[in-house]
Parts: structure tokens; C-alpha cells; sequence
């Protein structure tokens, strides 16, 4: 969904503190 669905690194920061660590796993193009 986020390819389709891009997040801005703000609505990102906050998707980062709710969801679980696996989160990044799975996005792994918004990482670093």
C-alpha cells in the first residue's frame, strides 16, 4: 500500500512509533 499510498516522513515517524519493529521489514524502501 505504501508504494501506492506514499506517507510523508511526518505521518511516517508517527506509523513507526504505533506499529511493531516488523513494519520496517516490510518497507524496507523507507528505511535508513
Amino acid at each position: 500500500w505504501a508504494l501506492t499510498h506514499p506517507l510523508s516522513m511526518s505521518e511516517y515517524e508517527k506509523l513507526k512509533k504505533q506499529m511493531k519493529p516488523d513494519f520496517l521489514d516490510m518497507v524496507p524502501w523507507y528505511s535508513g
